[in-house]
């Protein structure tokens, strides 16, 4: 996988996640259904942590191979070996 595909993936990850966790939330806070408040809490939490891991070990440079930076914007330069990343 190269590192735009896993950057694509983290976001929709995090935005998912955070989705299906509010959304328990929600649920949970009207006393609906409470296990499924729950379930769709743990779910999120496990999307969110599944993308997150995934990028861990799928964003990295294609040219030295050194984890790129999760935090912020995506970079336009390697910050370990300078190399020019396609946007």
């Amino acid at each position: 996988m190269d590192y735009k595909k896993s950057y694509r993936l983290l976001i929709l990850g995090i935005w998912s996640g955070a989705a299906l966790v509010f959304a328990g939330l929600n649920l949970a806070s009207y006393g609906i259904a409470e296990p499924l408040a729950n379930t769709a809490a743990f779910l999120g939490i496990s999307f969110m942590l599944c993308s997150i891991a995934q990028a861990l070990f799928f964003y990295k440079c294609p040219c030295c191979k050194k984890s790129l930076y999760t935090r912020g914007k995506r970079p336009d330069y390697c910050p370990s070996c300078g190399y020019k990343l396609d946007l």
